[in-house]
């Protein structure tokens, strides 16, 4: 049918894609009516998805500056509702330039990794003024050391004096990580499909 709608606009290709299912020319057949195309609600939803899945990768590897043609490491596509299927991920696949797609019928599950841990100066300076260089220190000593995560209060020693900081001093940058360490970008498509991005 589809080669039949075209074969007006796109006499060539029209004619290319008919004769691999007939021996006729698609120019001597009827021009479809609406009768003959059916509506299929089910494959309708999975092109949709498809399409909010590309749109989204491709949004993410732009703000990143990552050209589209790029090849990414891999897509991990978490469809609770079971909408997608097998053959679906090629068209992904394909269009994103993923090296690897996985379908997985369950929400993700990773754990959160603090990634870099970033001095708030302006507030450091208000309150420690003279002694803002080695306040700072002392965070990124306490970021190497693993004791700094998101929305917990620190305690530190500087010149013999104890002090407590708090998320008011510095920003705690966060990032999904596999189970192998690897980090990644979790997108959310809707409330039951998310995608995990590797780069």
């Amino acid at each position: 049918i589809i080669s039949r709608l075209l074969a007006p606009f796109a006499p060539f290709i029209s004619e290319e894609i008919y004769s691999n299912l007939s021996r006729e020319s698609v120019h001597i057949q009827p021009y479809p009516r609406p009768e003959e195309i059916v509506y299929d609600s089910d494959a309708y939803k999975r092109g949709s998805i498809i399409k909010d899945v590309i749109k989204e990768v491709r949004r993410y590897k732009s703000e990143l500056g990552i050209p589209l043609n790029r090849a990414i490491a891999g897509l991990k596509i978490y469809d609770e509702d079971g909408l997608l299927k097998e053959e679906d991920l090629l068209d992904i696949e394909k269009t994103i330039n993923s090296m690897e797609t996985d379908l997985y019928r369950e929400r993700p599950n990773f754990d959160l990794k603090v990634v870099d841990v970033i001095p708030n100066m302006k507030s450091i300076g208000q309150t420690f003024k003279g002694r803002s260089k080695s306040i700072v220190e002392l965070i990124k000593k306490e970021k190497e050391l693993g004791r700094i995560e998101k929305g917990k209060k620190i305690n530190i020693e500087a010149d013999g004096e104890k002090i407590e900081l708090d998320d008011r001093y510095y920003h705690v940058k966060e990032e999904y990580v596999t189970a192998e360490g690897t980090e990644i970008k979790l997108l959310s498509i809707n409330d039951k499909l998310t995608v995990a991005v590797l780069l």
